[in-house]
């Protein structure tokens, strides 16, 4: 999604304000700027999430070392698919590690 910059900065800007003098969490411009911003500001923070998310996995599939061989995880990718039209209709990926014991015995 399209996002404009300046708005995600400027609400940066007043989080900045708000943590260093609560007070300015009641001044009414900068409530009308953070009401006007905020879409902006999630849109940004998730693109930048997103990025370090993809860094961190490109680390750990690039890093043959990161699991011992005995406690890889365990992936396993289930579809189902429309018989008539053989279109997948389902898809989950599940994700266990071996080393981590169950909590629940």
């Amino acid at each position: 999604m399209k996002y404009n910059v300046w708005n995600a900065v400027a609400y940066e800007v007043t989080d900045w304000m708000i943590y260093s003098d609560p007070r300015w969490e009641i001044n009414q411009i900068v409530t009308l700027i953070r009401d006007n911003c905020l879409n902006d500001w999630v849109e940004w923070r998730t693109e930048r999430t997103m990025v370090n998310v993809d860094k961190q996995l490109d680390n750990i599939q690039n890093n043959p070392d990161f699991y011992p061989e005995d406690a890889a995880p365990i992936i396993r990718e289930i579809s189902k698919q429309d018989p008539k039209t053989g279109i997948i209709t389902e898809f989950t990926l599940e994700i266990s590690a071996p080393w981590v014991e169950n909590e629940d015995e």
